[in-house]
């Protein structure tokens, strides 16, 4: 396992979205994405214990949203220690 700082990791996050391509960035405008240390329970019980938990997308996805619901943010969390 690679040892980085919290800064650090954040830093790499930002710098892998700034180079996702537009067209893909453009559905993310209400799209939180934060970096979390751990998964929590509930997330851990998705994988059912099989691999590791890099990330996980909370929210609605866009095939299933309303033209003007005015909703809390979508969130991507990535996971610093899966």
């Amino acid at each position: 396992m690679i040892n980085i700082t919290n800064r650090e990791f954040v830093r790499l996050v930002r710098q892998a979205y700034r180079e996702i391509p537009h067209h893909i960035t453009q559905s993310l405008d209400n799209v939180d994405v934060v970096v979390e240390e751990w998964p929590g329970p509930e997330e851990e019980d998705l994988i059912n214990g099989e691999g590791s938990l890099f990330g996980l997308y909370h929210g609605v996805p866009l095939t299933e949203r309303e033209g003007g619901d005015s909703m809390l943010p979508n969130r991507i969390a990535i996971y610093r220690q899966p």
